[in-house]
């Protein structure tokens, strides 16, 4: 059964008989399961505004790093 990866999006074939397979790679499944992990660790901080400034300013450089691989990823594949 062909299903779309909740993280990424793309398409894949599932091949899994007994519970459905929800992310097309490891790399998607592993980012589920950071993020959840992620957000409940910062749940429980209590930054001063200074140390919030810093980790406010880490998940935007995350953030920046993803489009650009993800925009290289697609370029290549529309070319195809």
């Amino acid at each position: 059964m062909v299903r779309v990866c909740e993280i990424c999006g793309h398409d894949f074939e599932d091949k899994s008989k007994f519970k459905p397979t929800q992310y097309c790679s490891i790399p998607c499944s592993n980012y589920s399961k950071y993020y959840g992990a992620l957000q409940s660790a910062i749940l429980l901080l209590r930054p001063t505004k200074k140390a919030k400034k810093l980790i406010k300013g880490d998940m935007f450089r995350l953030s920046n790093s993803l489009s650009n691989s993800t925009n290289t990823i697609l370029d290549v594949e529309e070319v195809f």
